[in-house]
């Protein structure tokens, strides 16, 4: 008997050959990680995936079960509340719980493990994708647990607003950036696990997981064409190199795949030699998504 319920399992035997073994790719993929997505790019592949897709679908039961909980945690200790919704903490009163309430909390446990599942799951999924093209994957290096957390320092947007007063008038105003990063969006997705599972997959292969020095590195900002860096606004998801649009996360892949020995550097020999091949695989990719209808604008730019 566990938390959630009784659980019961069953042993299928299966007859016949056993199913043939993964392919093993060999060339090398160049690889640009996100918060939501991964972007990827090979000799012959352009590969830009969302992180578990479905994943929202807990957050909501979650969130739904969360909020039933809080009501009914209020309704059960009126007295360990303030007049205006805060815990009261000079109360030392022992919390008391309805069976509902138990019950709802198994509930919410077991949702936890459910999505905790899911994501492992849909992360191997692609790392096995991934693998079946490639086997070297040079990664630009993240620091989600810094993009989680919020902005310390208050600054001003840069346009300003114009707000309705109720006698008519328009008051032009200027607001203070959000606070908020990416916090929502790495605890549904999990980034750094799906990067763990694709260094250990790689590696159990006999492939090779480098991270490239992010720092020096620029991936976003370089531009191979002009050998200059230019920083751009993250809501900005298309770049214009030489005379042809690029999608920015697959264009960093296809930098980070043609770094230098160093690691440190893009190497613009290379970039030179591959980019129309690279466009022209871009461009076929993202044809197929918008003809599939796979889309998620504020991260693919369609």
């Amino acid at each position: 008997m566990f938390s959630g319920g009784w659980r019961y399992y069953a042993e299928i035997v299966v007859s016949g050959a056993a199913p043939t073994r993964v392919s093993i790719g060999t060339s090398t993929m160049g690889i640009d990680p996100g918060v939501s997505t991964i972007a990827g790019v090979s000799e012959d592949a352009c590969v830009l995936e969302e992180l578990a897709p479905n994943a929202i679908q807990y957050e909501k039961k979650i969130q739904k079960i969360s909020q039933r909980m809080d009501r009914s945690r209020r309704i059960s200790n009126p007295n360990k509340y303030n007049e205006d919704g805060t815990i009261n903490r000079s109360n030392h009163e022992p919390w008391k719980y309805s069976k509902n309430y138990v019950k709802m909390r198994r509930l919410l446990k077991s949702l936890y493990r459910k999505k905790h599942a899911y994501i492992v799951d849909s992360h191997r999924e692609l790392c096995n994708k991934l693998i079946t093209i490639a086997k070297y994957f040079p990664v630009e290096k993240m620091h989600f647990q810094a993009l989680q957390n919020k902005a310390k320092e208050t600054r001003w947007q840069e346009k300003k607003t114009e707000v309705k007063q109720r006698d008519g008038t328009v008051k032009v105003i200027q607001k203070y950036k959000r606070k908020k990063r990416f916090g929502r969006s790495i605890n549904r997705r999990a980034p750094a696990r799906f990067l763990l599972e694709l260094k250990r997959k790689a590696e159990a292969v006999g492939g090779v997981y480098a991270e490239v020095d992010t720092k020096e590195f620029k991936a976003s900002q370089y531009n191979h064409v002009t050998d200059t860096y230019e920083k751009i606004p993250l809501s900005q998801r298309e770049k214009e190199i030489g005379n042809r649009k690029v999608q920015r996360d697959l264009y960093s892949a296809f930098l980070i795949r043609n770094v230098d020995l160093d690691f440190r550097h893009p190497d613009r020999e290379k970039c030179e030699y591959e980019f129309e091949h690279f466009a022209k695989m871009q461009d076929q990719l993202i044809l197929k998504m918008k003809e599939s209808g796979l889309s998620m604008r504020q991260c693919f730019g369609f």
